[in-house]
């Protein structure tokens, strides 16, 4: 309930992932942050993934206008800065998947069952933390939301991903879930899930599919973490003075948005 009233948040978030192929494994780090606004749509998001000793910075602002969603991302690693690309959309999964309480929604119904595992501390704050498992039938609707977040759509038209996803969580095992709720508001501050069993099914999909020949990967463990460090408290925020002068139109569906 609290959630269904928020209409600005921050919030942070953090994936550590292990993969193996032949000859070695890699490990990846990802850590993000989220300036949100809902009502109009206004989000500011910023990616640091570092991998193999390189990293990798991606910037995006989201902001409506007049009913379309101005997108504008920008990516810097290393000596290599894409600049601000542009396009303009009216996707509801980008919308959705900033919206908390859609989020909230989505685990209430398709989670086996939630259970009261105790009371700890989580920013300060006292919490209930709940856990569950979303059933392996119904992992496809919950992680349409965070797509973009995992990297796996890139390139693949929208149908055609969620087809493979589908066709590779068929037989997947549960997916372990934990929500810490604050005790004093009922507002969400974290959640946790072990995505390694999910991904590795995924991944087994997506080789035979369109990238089929990419030699066997093994996803070793994903874990994800998102924490909401504020609700209704964030600060407006203005975009970057050249953003408008120096942005350059991308094709229409290549921009997946960030978490």
């Amino acid at each position: 309930q609290h959630a269904a009233t928020a209409e600005g948040y921050t919030a942070e978030m953090e994936m550590t992932m292990k993969v193996s192929m032949e000859g070695g494994s890699v490990d990846m780090a990802m850590t993000g942050q989220v300036e949100a606004f809902t009502n109009p749509m206004k989000v500011h998001t910023t990616m640091q993934i570092n991998s193999m000793g390189e990293s990798t910075g991606m910037h995006q602002y989201i902001v409506d206008n007049g009913g379309a969603l101005d997108v504008y991302t920008r990516t810097v690693a290393g000596e290599f800065d894409s600049g601000w690309g542009h396009t303009a959309s009216t996707a509801d999964e980008i919308v959705n998947s900033y919206d908390i309480q859609a989020s909230m929604d989505i685990y209430a119904r398709n989670a086996d069952s939630f259970e009261l595992k105790g009371e700890e501390t989580v920013q300060d704050r006292a919490c209930y933390k709940y856990t569950g498992l979303i059933a392996g039938s119904s992992l496809a609707e919950v992680l349409k939301a965070t797509m973009s977040d995992l990297g796996l759509s890139a390139g693949l038209d929208g149908d055609e991903t969620m087809e493979l996803i589908s066709s590779g969580l068929d037989g997947s095992s549960d997916m372990p879930v934990s929500i810490w709720i604050d005790k004093e508001n009922n507002a969400p501050l974290r959640y946790t899930m072990d995505m390694t069993s999910v991904l590795s099914s995924i991944f087994a999909s997506l080789l035979d599919g369109p990238a089929g020949g990419v030699p066997a990967m093994t996803v070793e463990g994903c874990y994800l973490r998102m924490d909401i460090t504020s609700m209704n408290q964030t600060m407006n925020f203005d975009l970057p003075a050249d953003i408008n002068a120096t942005a350059a139109p991308l094709e229409e569906g290549t921009l997946e948005p960030l978490e």
